[in-house]
């Protein structure tokens, strides 16, 4: 679970990277009271598919309930950058590993 302050200091800049082996996809969950003020350019919650923050998956804004998120991958990185006006409750998500398998029962073979 990641999540900032509540209520976050104004003229923040977090940045971490998720990363869970084995995983063939990643579902982020936010926390229903998730909110950051929607007035302010700077304030903002995004995930990213690179270390360089440039290949956005998602970006959050403002206080309206935040949707579930699948990252199409084991790793992403995250950025919550906040303005210097008013903040609001903040952030809180949860990061849940999905994981495609197939054992012996569950694939079967057809022969022909």
């Amino acid at each position: 679970m990641e999540e900032s302050e509540h209520p976050y200091k104004p003229n923040k800049d977090v940045r971490k990277k998720f990363h869970i082996p084995g995983a063939s996809r990643l579902l982020i969950r936010f926390d229903d009271r998730s909110s950051v003020n929607h007035s302010e350019m700077m304030t903002s919650v995004s995930f990213y598919r690179d270390e360089q923050h440039q290949d956005v998956i998602q970006r959050y804004q403002g206080n309206n309930p935040f949707a579930p998120a699948v990252v199409n991958s084991d790793r992403f990185w995250y950025r919550f950058t906040s303005g210097g006006g008013s903040t609001f409750w903040g952030i809180r998500f949860s990061v849940i590993p999905l994981v495609l398998r197939l054992n012996d029962r569950e694939g079967k073979t057809i022969s022909i």
